[in-house]
């Protein structure tokens, strides 16, 4: 799928908003529904659910499908609602000299009022926000006067506010469709019988619970590792797994057994292991370049090939990089040997701070 558009309402402009995937045809249609209905009863929908099981792949599908007249979608880096509103959400056009001198409730109401502007036909999804254990009121009774469509997206359970706006677990696609994704992945235009694979990919999927992210990667691996031995790759995914653990236990096992990191070249490798390390999960790429400058990087294309092994997600609309947080917990905490490169990007992180007691903790 392809999701492109902006827009301009009432002096609120959007940046322009441009995301790329692959989307399984009929694959979501009961939750594309479920998200049509929770609109119908509030602007305001939080999906929810642990990372990599399609949560934006489904709400920017959701985008393409009704022609919005203009659509944003902004990175929450892990913050809580209130702290969202009050640091996180900008916007291109409004002076910053607005916020000066009031406290953070005035902040964050002057940016509801630009908010406010925006009527049905305007959509935003906040990815990636920490929707906490108790519920805020002051954000609860904010977000209720909005006209827009808004989204949360959230790898919590959004418990503490299913009483206020609809709340959607995006579950597993069925066994079906993970199997046109994975060989979407693996071996698309090729002729090679795939049904004797289909068995041992089916115990594969119930083995990490369904997990699209992990089937992507997956695919993506074995299709340069395995593709020309089929009894090989049965082999592979008939790997036995304890399934009294816990569903991110076993996800991080099998990434951890399919992140082979000594295959990559050093400047990728390096770039993996700094994208890993960074406390936010996305970054802007003209800061990744000069921090990958910093390290001795030199393969700007270092990227390219890390986005095509879908260990990251590069998002050519906002110009930034994102790593899901078990991928970089995988790359920093089972493969690192060489602690050169950490080491320079928090001796970077240090040197901006001026306290002598900052800069001693940091490190």
């Amino acid at each position: 799928y392809v999701v492109r558009t902006t827009g301009v309402s009432d002096g609120l402009q959007f940046a322009e908003y441009t995301a790329t995937g692959y989307f399984v045809p009929e694959s979501r249609n009961e939750m594309l529904a479920r998200v049509d209905e929770a609109f119908s009863e509030s602007n305001v929908i939080i999906l929810s659910k642990l990372f990599g099981f399609g949560k934006k792949s489904l709400i920017r599908k959701h985008v393409q499908l009704n022609k919005y007249s203009s659509a944003v979608e902004v990175q929450g880096l892990g913050a809580d609602l209130y702290d969202f509103f009050l640091n996180n959400l900008q916007f291109t056009n409004i002076n910053e000299a607005v916020f000066e001198k009031k406290d953070e409730h005035a902040v964050i109401q002057t940016k509801f009022e630009f908010l406010k502007k925006l009527d049905e036909n305007h959509f935003i999804i906040i990815s990636d926000v920490n929707i906490e254990d108790s519920c805020d009121e002051f954000i609860v009774e904010l977000l209720k006067e909005l006209r827009c469509r808004l989204v949360f997206v959230t790898h919590t359970s959004g418990d503490a506010y299913r009483d206020h706006f609809p709340v959607i677990d995006v579950e597993r696609m069925e066994s079906k469709y993970l199997l046109e994704l994975f060989f979407h992945y693996y071996d698309r235009d090729s002729d090679l019988d795939h049904e004797p694979l289909v068995p041992a990919l089916e115990q594969f999927f119930d083995s990490i619970g369904g997990h699209t992210k992990t089937v992507e990667i997956a695919a993506s691996v074995l299709s340069k590792e395995m593709r020309a031995d089929p009894d090989e790759l049965i082999a592979y995914l008939e790997t036995g797994t304890n399934d009294n653990r816990a569903l991110t236990d076993r996800i991080f096992e099998k990434l951890s057994s399919l992140i082979t990191l000594e295959n990559f070249q050093p400047d990728v490798l390096k770039t993996l292991i700094l994208i890993s390390v960074i406390a936010d999960p996305s970054v802007e790429i003209s800061e990744l370049y000069n921090m990958m400058h910093l390290c001795g990087i030199n393969d700007r294309s270092a990227i390219t090939e890390l986005d095509n092994h879908r260990w990251i997600t590069y998002t050519s609309y906002n110009r930034s990089v994102f790593i899901e947080p078990i991928i970089a917990q995988i790359c920093i905490s089972t493969r690192l040997e060489d602690y050169s490169v950490p080491t320079v990007v928090f001796q970077q992180f240090a040197d901006q701070y001026n306290n002598i007691a900052s800069r001693d903790i940091i490190t």
